[in-house]
């Protein structure tokens, strides 16, 4: 299977290898955590995570980078601090590529205030496309985990589903998706690049809430299925209530691909306790972020887990 390992094969071939044990790591590698969390002081948390980008060779490679990493810390209810790179290119694309990509990340590091403190950058003969890894060092004030959860505590859904995956797909189908869409809604697609960061919905709902994944490959579904998983002794119900912007649904619709199983960067999922609902949401109105209540988490559940990436049959 092409992308990420199933949960089944990452407990067997990966999450059982975790090196010397450290009574300050508090997170550490497991399905549905978004970033390691180690302990400071008692009331400082150090996160950190690592995400890659493989194969792209598009104007915005620098810019997802650092978007994609900085969501893993937001999910975890943390800010960015520093983050370390890892460049390889091949010839053909060579200096120009790296000094636009190294670009686009200043600019993007800027923005969340990010300091780049080191890495690793190379032109290769190895790869035929670029191959792109940060790793993103944030801070924390609380300690967000699944332990915290409890029956009948809200799963709610910030932001849009299959941004990304619809922008992708978009991009490598054009032609025979142009008579698909109308002016407007191509303008809408070329905006969703701008949509990927979930920081500031974070920013928001880590007041109120209990613990928060960002879904990425596997989108919506796939990371309710991660939650899911976590959750020994509870599960997820899920109501499939979610609404979709137009662009979104006509191409996953010309294609056949359920879009809660699209990638998904650019959407929050999130828990909270029934007392915090009636401020989360209000404070979300206020923002003008779109919101769904989409669930719940209770003692029994028949949740069909589906960790399966649509994205990669089209491309």
């Amino acid at each position: 299977m092409i992308g990420k390992l199933h949960p089944d094969e990452l407990k067997k071939y990966v999450l059982q290898y975790r090196g010397a044990e450290n009574k300050d790591l508090l997170s550490g590698p497991s399905i549905g955590e978004d970033s390691a969390v180690i302990k400071r002081t008692n009331s400082k948390y150090l996160l950190v995570s690592s995400d890659p980008i493989v194969g792209a060779a598009n104007k915005n490679i620098g810019k997802f980078l650092v978007e994609i990493n900085v969501n893993d810390i937001a999910a975890k209810g943390g800010d960015p601090k520093y983050i370390m790179l890892n460049i390889l290119v091949p010839e053909n694309l060579g200096k120009p590529f790296i000094k636009k990509t190294m670009k686009d990340i200043d600019e993007s590091c800027k923005k969340y205030g990010i300091s780049i403190i080191g890495g690793h950058t190379e032109i290769t003969q190895k790869h035929k496309k670029p191959f792109l890894t940060a790793t993103i060092i944030g801070e924390s004030n609380k300690l967000f985990s699944i332990k915290n959860v409890k029956k009948d505590d809200l799963l709610l859904l910030i932001g849009n589903p299959a941004l990304e995956g619809t922008y992708i797909l978009y991009n490598a189908h054009k032609e025979k998706l142009t008579n698909l869409l109308t002016k407007e809604e191509k303008k809408e697609i070329n905006t969703y690049i701008n949509q990927l960061s979930v920081y500031n919905y974070s920013k928001i709902v880590r007041k109120y809430s209990k613990y928060m994944h960002d879904p990425t490959e596997g989108g919506i579904w796939g990371g309710l299925s991660e939650i899911d998983d976590l959750l020994p002794n509870l599960g997820v119900t899920f109501k499939d209530n979610i609404s979709l912007p137009s662009p979104v649904k006509k191409i996953t619709d010309y294609f056949g691909i359920n879009p809660l199983k699209l990638i998904s960067s650019g959407a929050l999922l999130a828990i909270a306790s029934k007392t915090k609902k009636k401020d989360l949401i209000n404070k979300l109105k206020s923002s003008n972020y779109p919101y769904t209540l989409i669930g719940s988490i209770e003692k029994s559940s028949d949740f069909k887990r589906d960790y399966t990436e649509k994205l990669w049959d089209y491309l």
